[in-house]
This record gives structure tokens, C-alpha cells and sequence, in this order.
């Protein structure tokens, strides 16, 4: 009994798996998508919209700091630290909060943005609701990330009651 679970603990511990893929996303491809939306908002013609180059560069500033905290806990996955489960947990949650925020902010300033800005801001929330769920039942669920992040009972502080 002992030794297949021990077999199943160690297969999954360590980096990899589904691990290695959000680290991978958290440290090279959130960078990498949030320079291709800093050239992207760069050719966008604002002269129409008042707003538009408002709310395009909050959203660039808020981002950037997602991405800069985004990196820290792929960083800290990676390293394997005790604490960066719940980081990342509350950086998803984070997340979600500013996809909701954006979208009110999208929906107030709606006159001075172009007519399909609110739905693509809800489409955006969509999908990063659902990116970020998946994120954290992953984090939750893990067998991976249990073992991995697991306080381990040599490591456990002693009662000393």
C-alpha cells in the first residue's frame, strides 16, 4: 500500500506537467502578449473616440503590473516556495476583480469609445474569468502542486501543548 502511493506522490512532484506549462505562461507568454498589445494600441487611431487613449493606456499601466506580479509567481512556482500557491491563487482572483472593473469602465465611458469596445471588453472578461478559473481549480486540484507545496511532517512546527 505504502510504496504505490509513495510511486504516485513522486511521479507527480516536482516541476512539470501542467506546472511547467503556467509557469511558462506566467513568466514568457504574458509578457510576450502584453508587448504585442503595447504595438497594437500604438497604431490605434484615436482621434474619434475621447476616451480611447485614456482607457488604452490605464488598461496598458494595469496590465504591466499584472504581468510584473504574473512573472514574480511564475518565478516563485518555479522555485517551489511555500508561499507562491496562495500568490498566484490571489493574483487569478486579482485578475478576475480587474476584468470586472474594466468592464464597468468600458460601459461608463462608452460614449466616447468605439460602439463594439463594451463587447469586446465583456468577451475579454469571458474568457479571462474562465482562463483564471481553470488556473486556480489547477492550483486547488493538483495532485502536482499538493505534493509539491505540501508542508511535509518533518517540516510541520511542533505542538508543543
Amino acid at each position: 500500500m505504502g510504496s504505490a502511493d509513495q510511486d504516485v506522490q513522486t511521479s507527480h512532484y516536482g516541476y512539470g506537467g501542467w506546472l511547467a506549462f503556467l509557469c511558462f505562461c506566467l513568466i514568457f507568454l504574458s509578457p510576450a502578449v502584453w508587448v504585442l498589445s503595447l504595438l497594437v494600441s500604438a497604431f490605434v487611431n484615436t482621434r474619434d473616440y475621447p476616451y480611447l487613449r485614456l482607457v488604452t493606456v490605464l488598461f496598458l499601466i494595469v496590465s504591466l503590473i499584472f504581468v510584473g506580479v504574473g512573472i514574480l509567481a511564475g518565478v516563485h512556482l518555479r522555485a517551489g516556495s511555500k508561499f507562491a500557491v496562495k500568490f498566484t491563487k490571489g493574483l487569478l482572483v486579482a485578475c478576475v476583480l480587474w476584468r470586472t472593473l474594466a468592464v464597468v469602465i468600458t460601459v461608463v465611458a462608452s460614449d466616447g469609445l468605439p460602439k463594439d469596445a463594451p463587447g469586446n471588453q465583456l468577451f475579454a472578461f469571458i474568457v479571462g474569468t474562465c482562463v483564471c478559473g481553470a488556473w486556480f481549480a489547477y492550483l486547488t486540484r493538483s495532485k502536482r502542486v499538493k505534493a509539491m507545496f505540501s508542508v511535509q511532517p518533518s517540516e510541520q512546527p511542533l505542538n508543543m501543548l
